[in-house]
């Protein structure tokens, strides 16, 4: 997920407006644009250094969207494939144990769902 640019924006946009100050939406109007002449717009921002430019937010936000649930049903099939391939073996105090193996950080995700992908 951290190699996306659109959802590294939505990760600095959200971190940004939760723990900085909200990111502006003005309700904009292009004569330039032909695409969408007029919505809301997120207002451009910096978060850690870096700048981010200015998007329409609704076409930002189904792309943003689409790229989450593409990783999501990725996540759902490992997991399944995973709890196949352990059947009736996979205990609770098992499945706890997968969760603390994991030495990687995936900060996008839950913190169990990192640890049980080892991602």
């Amino acid at each position: 997920m951290l190699d996306n640019a659109d959802l590294r924006h939505v990760a600095a946009l959200v971190n940004t407006s939760k723990h900085r100050s909200v990111v502006g939406t003005p309700l904009s109007v292009s004569f330039v644009e032909s695409e969408l002449p007029h919505g809301l717009k997120f207002e451009a921002f910096e978060h850690r250094g870096k700048s981010y430019p200015q998007h329409w937010a609704v076409p930002f936000s189904k792309v943003a969207f689409d790229a989450i649930q593409q990783h999501m049903l990725k996540i759902g099939t490992v997991l399944n494939a995973a709890i196949e391939q352990a059947g009736d073996s996979l205990q609770p105090s098992s499945a706890r144990s997968l969760l603390r193996t994991s030495q990687h950080a995936c900060l996008p995700y839950p913190m169990q769902v990192c640890y049980i992908l080892n991602v």
